[in-house]
């Protein structure tokens, strides 16, 4: 156990000391930010102000020069995976990613080196996520993100939901730091960074605050139902909330913050979703080879690899999902029993899924 510690402590030191290359953050700012395409005057500006994001977070970035200079010549080491239209009328070029799996795949591999830099603020943004999902049906047509309150049990729990499903290294976080304390750090860098501001309250009742509930010490799937039935909170309202906001210069940084780590959260519902697929038991090298197809098979998925694979695998055996049996053969996965149902299948997957942006 102190060994792996230890391993998990130095990887986490080493992907901290990785410099940021100008290849990632294009492929990241394409992949993330401008999908459906870009001008390369955009494109340049957005360059400039992840940048300095990245600074701002005492990165090290290994490259230096003129910005024109930079952006083109990752998009000429990105050239298989764009369509650049030269506009003579505007004298400017549109830059936009294929869509082909080869493409999606090589610029997801390429803007990984980005997450871990905002693997803090990704986690708190999928988390907003997943409660702003979660007050939909009852926010009205008019309301605007500056009108949303969140309270911060509520966001601390659905923090905490979240870094218990992802491990520490995947997210090049330090495996040490209690998770209460990770989730605060998580709500003091959304703060500092503008995404949230504190709320003074003006009365004892929030009209968009969702039923709260207590920090879960356990495992926070156990308050998921699995079963068919339905339960309430009744504990006392929370005192502190906090209003969502948009930094000034940083058009989008939320959803672009919660797309970082949508090829993670993907390929774990995925992974949840393809429960239902082998039958069970099955020896551990089936399964991941089986898991690796079934996510090659989903049209346009970024990265169906085999680290993400094994992370879900690991995860679920974390969570009880599967539970394993040393054979002389090797290990032998049996799916347990309160997934076995198609129903559990389906919560588990949606559960996982909350927090992922398309």
């Amino acid at each position: 156990m102190l060994v792996t510690a230890l391993g998990l402590h130095c990887l986490s030191d080493g992907v901290a000391c990785s410099a940021v290359m100008a290849v990632g953050i294009t492929s990241a700012l394409l992949l993330h930010k401008h999908r459906e395409g870009v001008f390369l005057s955009r494109l340049m500006l957005d360059f400039a102000w992840l940048l300095e994001e990245i600074l701002l977070r005492q990165r090290d970035v290994g490259f230096s020069g003129q910005l024109r200079a930079l952006v083109q010549h990752s998009l000429i080491l990105l050239g298989d995976c764009l369509t650049l239209y030269h506009l003579s009328p505007v004298g400017d070029v549109l830059v936009v990613p294929k869509a082909s799996a080869e493409a999606l795949r090589e610029l997801g591999h390429h803007s990984a080196a980005i997450l871990p830099v905002f693997a803090s603020e990704a986690v708190g943004a999928c988390a907003i996520r997943a409660l702003l999902m979660e007050m939909l049906p009852f926010l009205g047509v008019t309301v605007g993100p500056s009108g949303i309150v969140l309270s911060q049990d509520e966001l601390h729990r659905k923090t905490l939901e979240l870094l218990r499903l992802l491990p520490p290294n995947l997210l090049g976080l330090q495996p040490c730091q209690p998770l209460d304390c990770r989730s605060r750090d998580i709500v003091d860098k959304l703060l500092l960074c503008g995404l949230l501001e504190a709320e003074e309250p003006e009365s004892e009742r929030w009209v968009c605050d969702l039923a709260p509930r207590p920090f879960c010490k356990g495992q926070p799937w156990a308050g998921v139902d699995f079963t068919d039935s339905d339960s309430g909170s009744e504990d006392e309202v929370p005192k502190r909330c906090f209003k969502l906001s948009e930094p000034q210069g940083s058009p989008g940084f939320l959803l672009f913050l919660c797309r970082l780590l949508s090829p993670v959260l993907r390929t774990y519902a995925r992974a949840a979703a393809f429960l239902e697929r082998p039958s069970w038991p099955q020896h551990e090298a089936a399964y991941v080879e089986a898991l690796l197809q079934f996510l090659a098979e989903e049209d346009g998925f970024e990265q169906p690899n085999r680290s993400l694979a094994l992370s879900s695998l690991q995860t679920f055996k974390e969570m009880g999902v599967l539970e394993e049996v040393r054979t002389p053969a090797g290990p032998l996965l049996h799916l347990a029993q309160p997934f076995r149902s198609s129903a559990s299948q389906r919560k588990l997957e949606a559960f996982i899924q909350q927090f992922a942006q398309p």
